[in-house]
């Protein structure tokens, strides 16, 4: 119970020590309230979010000789009472971050990085593996300009097809002016400008 313990609060320690790393770098950390949850804190900045989940950063043994150069990062959660690893998905955690208590050293790499494997390699060393996930956010920053991007691309869609929406508009209203005799509600012209004209609403455009 006592070894269970030690390992919770080192645990703890980890999610506290990162959440204080990422705060100095200006993003509000948000942590779940149960201990189910499949990540261990959100990261937020500029309405962008990250799910992130803490490990240790442990020296890799596979290494012979590794004198403080290769660490493994898992990518997994332990089922306590049958030992399966279970992997993350993409759905539900976005980076991993190691820290080692013993030299502060962090790790933030990406999911994907892990590509279905249970556990990566990262080096301290120049142009390694990995290397430029080696205490830095590159991932994470990446992860938050990646978003933006997404966001900012479907921003302009959506005004293109605003505007798209008004000259249709303008062209159906055109024709129903053009057209002789009562339109009943039900005719596909009539029903096809009231569609027109909620969408363009939705979305703030004045009809």
């Amino acid at each position: 119970m006592g070894e269970f313990m030690d390992e919770q609060k080192l645990a703890d320690a980890r999610e506290v020590v990162i959440a204080g790393k990422l705060m100095l770098e200006g993003y509000t950390i948000s942590k779940p309230l149960t201990g189910s949850s499949r990540y261990d804190l959100i990261a937020e900045k500029d309405g962008k979010m990250a799910k992130i989940q803490v490990k240790s950063l442990k020296l890799d043994s596979a290494y012979e000789d590794n004198e403080d150069r290769v660490y493994k990062l898992e990518a997994y959660s332990l089922n306590p009472t049958t030992k399966k690893k279970n992997l993350y998905s993409e759905k539900e955690v976005d980076i991993i971050v190691g820290y080692n208590h013993n030299n502060g050293y962090f790790a933030a790499i990406p999911l994907a990085s892990f590509a279905g494997r249970y556990s990566c390699v990262v080096h301290t060393t120049a142009g390694k593996t990995r290397n430029e996930f080696m205490n830095t956010w590159k991932a994470l920053d990446d992860f938050m300009n990646e978003n933006k991007e997404k966001n900012e691309y479907t921003k302009a869609f959506l005004e293109g097809m605003l505007d798209a929406a008004e000259s249709e508009l303008h062209i159906l209203n055109e024709i129903k002016k053009q057209s002789y005799g009562i339109i009943h509600e039900t005719d596909p012209l009539v029903v096809r400008i009231k569609e027109t004209e909620d969408f363009l609403k939705k979305y703030g455009r004045e009809v």
